[in-house]
């Protein structure tokens, strides 16, 4: 989940500090010096304020003089950073209760809080401010003869949907023939009974926009009590969501992923 809401500045703000007292950070003055600044304005909220010019500026005491055009400073840091950060949250600090990422092309970073118990209390408050559009909300799969899967889209009011709506109905398609192919030597009474004694799952499906990517999440859930078992992200451009194909491959890569993680779990 992705917060914005005042009240998780706190939380978010301990998790800024823990990053930046981590080993991969120590010794990369710029690195923190451009995490800390970017992180700060928009807590403030001051994210408009962000530009290549302010954090050369800002954050690394640079000459007024100097020249986006001409110097490739701020990239290659911000490029530098990102690699940080993704190592970060691959290793020690996976299990932390909040994400912080930057995306590819923006200096802006975003906050995902991945603790259930905060995700949940985010879930709420942000039903509130915006319409939650369900598109295959009640339309399961069977996967590996063991689980059904409930696909959920949501989508905040304010967005542009047409292009995650072709992801979620190709994923529902990818989904479904994958499981066919693991039940196609049943029989249709046997395919019943299956759907009425598989372990229910929900796969959630939320996105947000930064700048001109689509960035989606993907979260496996246990139906009855919520818990989060899996999650993915992945970044397409708004341009690769019109392209039907590419998004069939993209797609077909995480319904893979996603038969793969359901075959390795034991009930």
């Amino acid at each position: 989940m992705v917060v914005e809401a005042p009240q998780y500045n706190e939380k978010i703000s301990r998790e800024l500090n823990k990053v930046l007292t981590h080993s991969l950070f120590k010794g990369a003055r710029r690195s923190c010096s451009f995490l800390r600044y970017v992180c700060e304005k928009t807590l403030a909220g001051e994210s408009n304020q962000i530009k290549e010019f302010s954090i050369a500026v800002d954050a690394f005491g640079l000459e007024m003089t100097f020249d986006q055009q001409i110097d490739p400073r701020i990239r290659v840091e911000a490029k530098r950073l990102r690699d940080r950060l993704r190592q970060y949250y691959d290793g020690p600090g996976c299990k932390d209760p909040v994400m912080i990422h930057m995306e590819k092309g923006s200096y802006i970073p975003c906050f995902l809080l991945l603790d259930e118990e905060q995700n949940q209390e985010a879930q709420i408050q942000e039903n509130e401010k915006t319409e939650k559009k369900s598109g295959e909300i009640g339309q399961s799969v069977l996967m590996d003869q063991r689980f059904l899967i409930q696909l959920d889209l949501q989508s905040p009011a304010e967005e542009d949907t047409e292009g995650i709506n072709l992801f979620s109905d190709i994923l529902t398609h990818q989904l479904f023939n994958l499981g066919q192919k693991d039940s196609e030597t049943i029989s249709l009474t046997k395919l019943i009974e299956l759907q009425n004694t598989a372990f229910p799952l929900i796969l959630t499906i939320r996105h947000h926009k930064v700048s001109d990517k689509i960035h989606i999440i993907l979260r496996l859930k246990l139906k009855q009590s919520g818990t989060l078992i899996r999650i993915e992200e992945l970044s397409l451009s708004i341009s690769d969501l019109q392209n039907e194909q590419l998004v069939k491959t993209t797609v077909l890569r995480e319904a893979e992923g996603l038969l793969k993680f359901c075959r390795s779990v034991q009930l």
